[in-house]
C-alpha cells in the first residue's frame, strides 16, 4: 500500500527538516531585520509623533505595522512575477541591488547622529504632522521602514525562491512577524526613548550596516554567479 501524508504533516516536513530552508529564513529575517533597523527608526516616529497623544501614537503604531506588513508581503508575492514580465534576470536584479544596498549600509556605518540616511526623510514629511495627517503609511510605512533596501531584498528572496508555495508562505511569516515587531516598537517609543540615548542607537546602525554590507557584497557575488556561470565553476 502507498502511504498518503496528511497535507499538514507534509507542510512540517517542509518547514523544519529542510536545512536549506532553515538556512534562508535565517539569512532572510536578518537580512530585513538589519534593513529596518527599529532602533533608529522608532526615533523618527517619535519626530513624527511630536505633539500627539498618547492613544494618537498607538492608533498610528498599529497602523504603520499594518502598512510595513501589507507592504513586505504584497512585494514578496509579486515579486517575481513582476521581473519575469520585465525580462529581469535574478543575476541581474542581484548584483543592481547588491549595489543599492551596499550604498545603504555604508551611510548606516558612517551615521553620526545614530541614524542613517533614511531617517533625514521625515525632515522632508514634516509637513505631515503639521498637517494633522497621519504618518503610518506616509512616511513610516514607506520609505522609511519599507524603503528601497527592504524592497530590494523582497524582490531578490521572490525571485530566488526554490521552494515553492511553501517558501513564500514561511518568507510571508518572517514578514508579519518583523511587522509586528515595528509595531511593539513603535507603539512603546516614548520608553525606548527614555531608556536608550544617542550612544545606543548610534552603535546598533553601525553594527546593522556592517550586517546590510556583508548581506549586499553576498548578492552581488551571487548574481556575478547566475549571470557568468564560469565563476560558479571555478569558486
Amino acid at each position: 500500500m502507498v502511504s498518503i501524508q496528511p497535507p499538514c504533516q507534509t507542510l512540517r516536513v517542509e518547514l523544519f527538516q529542510i536545512p536549506a530552508l532553515q538556512s534562508h529564513l535565517v539569512q532572510f529575517a536578518t537580512s530585513l531585520l538589519a534593513l529596518l533597523n527599529p532602533l533608529a527608526d522608532f526615533a523618527i516616529f517619535l519626530s513624527l509623533t511630536t505633539g500627539r497623544s498618547r492613544r494618537e501614537q498607538q492608533g498610528i503604531a498599529i497602523q504603520a505595522a499594518i502598512a510595513i506588513a501589507a507592504i513586505m508581503v504584497s512585494t514578496l508575492w509579486l515579486g517575481n512575477p513582476l521581473l519575469t514580465s520585465f525580462g529581469i534576470s535574478i543575476g541581474a536584479f542581484s548584483v543592481a541591488g547588491g549595489v543599492i544596498l551596499f550604498g545603504i549600509g555604508l551611510s548606516m556605518l558612517h551615521s553620526t547622529s545614530g541614524e542613517s540616511d533614511k531617517a533625514q526623510t521625515h525632515q522632508r514629511n514634516i509637513e505631515l504632522v503639521q498637517q494633522r495627517q497621519s504618518p503610518a503609511i506616509v512616511p513610516l510605512g514607506i520609505p522609511i521602514s519599507a524603503g528601497p533596501g527592504v524592497i530590494t531584498a523582497l524582490l531578490v528572496s521572490s525571485h530566488a525562491n526554490v521552494h515553492g508555495v511553501v517558501g513564500l508562505l514561511a518568507d510571508s511569516v518572517v514578514c508579519l512577524a518583523l511587522a509586528a515587531l515595528m509595531g511593539l516598537v513603535f507603539w512603546f517609543a516614548p520608553t525606548l526613548g527614555r531608556l536608550l540615548g544617542e550612544t545606543a542607537m548610534h552603535i546598533s546602525t553601525q553594527v546593522m550596516g556592517l550586517i546590510v554590507a556583508a548581506i549586499a557584497s553576498q548578492m552581488v557575488l551571487n548574481g556575478l554567479r547566475t549571470a557568468l556561470p564560469v565563476l560558479a565553476m571555478g569558486s
